[in-house]
């Protein structure tokens, strides 16, 4: 650095000591003292002269007509300034207006609400429902749609009016306001106001049940930035509201970006989404479909239910075929199970997140009984068999509920006249069959390894199985001797034996149907529903058909 100063000393011999000449000098001369040896003169403080205001305005001026010759025509560097100076101004003012008229004029005393039917009620006067009612032919809607958001009141008279302009308006606004707030937003992720917005969002949708096109047009372009942890509660729930489009239209745009943040985030982010992604499918399931049904029904002429009817008289009218719908179901399960089947590798088999994953498959072995979806999806072998695995007593006890339900939805759906549905079941059928076989052998007839039938897992020489020194390997998995019901084992032969030396291999015989009874009493209701619905009690015999397992009681 020293090479400016000597730069700055040969100037200044040439052309005399000029005050900026001696300004720079006093800088370096203050910082590196031993840089220079010549006296800088201390009597004057003013070494850069102050350029007029009308100079610098000039100079502006030429700077700005140069650019903008030189620029494209779209480019506008005074419409620039004034956007950022209008933006600024907004973000002063309140995100949501109050609900107030365009024409009104505040009065004292009480207000007639029985007026001449010429005139317009302000909906700031509007206080209760019966109100509403009244005077919702002549309702003077706000100046600011923004306001629908937080009054209750306009959300009804926007639902029962459905004015186009007001829709528009409203939809105009709040993407608008969702792209300032979130996306031009400087704190990103920190913003209250945003946060504040997007509550009342949620709040609107789930009021109306049916989301809105405008939130899903700017939700879709947030995802392919969205770093997963900005506003996370609040864009997943917005997820879950999402009407149903067709599968490739619904992965490309919201499930690949959320399939990208799931493989590169936390336990805890994969565990929320998976349940963000069980409640898309409720809604589809209790909200979208029932629309879909009476949609057809209208179509064909068919009055079907009345109350469905007015159900299905949506705000955001925009309807899939039906069979579009369902197939985008079938197709976002399927889609579900395989993130599921490589997360839980990813994340050795993590509790929490299984236990999510058993959730969706919750929901899954109950859609036909309870929404008649004619389609049931068993859950992959690597999700049942680390259910079957693990060391925690609830998820064994819920994947055995689950194929209880499994077994049961099977049943209701042969039933039903359609020979192309029960030609789809033959594959799950047999599928659900093996899982039965191989549960009922681990964790109750003690053949895990030995049994003749056919297995997905525990086919495993018996040389392999002796090299492994690991004794009783049969019975390893029983429901007494089981990792995740051990402790239950040893608390029942405490409370039931009088000797103080005891082993849950004990547990047998007529023991065995006591120690049932002793997990039904801590509210392991899923393993006992399995042992009496697939399990002879006394026999120790599986009785299974050519189709599903029989329902057998002990």
């Amino acid at each position: 650095m020293s090479f400016r100063v000597k730069k700055l000393l040969n100037l200044q011999k040439r052309v005399g000591a000029h005050p900026h000449i001696s300004g720079l000098l006093s800088v370096y001369k203050l910082y590196r003292p031993s840089w220079l040896s010549v006296m800088i003169p201390s009597s004057q403080r003013i070494y850069f002269k102050k350029t007029g205001a009308r100079v610098w305005e000039a100079d502006m001026k030429n700077a700005k007509d140069r650019i903008c010759q030189s620029a494209s025509p779209a480019f506008d560097v005074n419409a620039t300034c004034t956007n950022l100076a209008q933006k600024s101004k907004r973000r002063r003012q309140e995100l949501i207006p109050r609900p107030s008229s365009s024409n009104f004029v505040e009065e004292s005393g009480l207000y007639n609400f029985i007026i001449s039917e010429s005139s317009k009620v302000p909906v700031s006067q509007i206080k209760t429902f019966h109100q509403l009612l009244i005077n919702l032919d002549r309702l003077e809607l706000p100046s600011r749609v923004g306001a629908v958001l937080q009054s209750p009141l306009l959300q009804h008279a926007l639902s029962c009016t459905k004015d186009e302009d007001i829709i528009q308006r409203l939809s105009f606004w709040l993407y608008q306001t969702l792209h300032e707030e979130l996306l031009d937003c400087d704190d990103a992720g920190n913003n209250p106001r945003a946060e504040h917005l997007l509550q009342l969002l949620i709040n609107f949708t789930e009021f109306l049940q049916e989301d809105i096109p405008v939130s899903e047009s700017f939700l879709v372009k947030y995802l392919y930035v969205w770093n997963g942890l900005d506003y996370r509660p609040y864009i997943l729930q917005l997820i879950t509201r999402f009407r149903i489009h067709p599968f490739q239209k619904l992965n490309d745009l919201v499930l690949e970006p959320l399939r990208k943040l799931f493989f590169c985030s936390s336990v805890y982010f994969k565990c929320q989404l998976i349940y963000s992604l069980t409640e898309l499918l409720r809604h589809y399931l209790e909200v979208e479909l029932p629309k879909h049904r009476v949609h057809r029904k209208e179509k064909t002429g068919d009055d079907g239910d009345a109350a469905d009817k007015t159900n299905c008289d949506l705000m955001f009218e925009e309807l899939l075929d039906r069979e579009l719908a369902v197939d985008t179901i079938q197709q976002l399960v399927s889609f579900v199970d395989k993130i599921c089947c490589v997360g839980l590798q990813q994340e050795n088999e993590n509790s929490l997140l299984l236990y999510h994953v058993l959730s969706f498959y919750d929901l899954i072995s109950v859609m036909f009984r309870n929404y008649y979806m004619p389609f049931v999806c068993v859950p992959s072998f690597a999700i049942v068999y680390k259910a079957l695995l693990s060391n925690n007593a609830v998820i064994l006890c819920r994947i055995c509920k689950i194929i209880c339900n499994y077994k049961e939805e099977y049943n209701k759906m042969k039933r039903v006249e359609d020979s192309s549905l029960k030609a789809k079941l033959k594959e799950g059928i047999k599928t659900l069959n093996q899982y039965i076989i191989d549960f009922s052998n681990a964790l109750w007839r003690n053949m895990v390894f030995v049994g003749k039938s056919k297995t997905l897992v525990f086919d495993i020489p018996m040389n392999l199985l002796q090299k492994s020194n690991v004794t009783s390997t049969n019975i390893i998995f029983s429901i007494q001797q089981h990792v995740a019901l051990s402790g239950f084992s040893y608390k029942f032969l405490k409370e039931t034996q009088a000797i103080e030396d005891f082993h849950p291999i004990q547990i047998k015989g007529n023991t065995r149907n006591e120690y049932v009874q002793f997990l039904s009493n801590e509210c392991l209701d899923g393993i006992v529903s399995f042992i009496n619905t697939f399990i002879k009690r006394g026999s120790s015999t599986v009785h299974v058909n050519s189709s599903h397992s029989r329902d057998e009681s002990g």
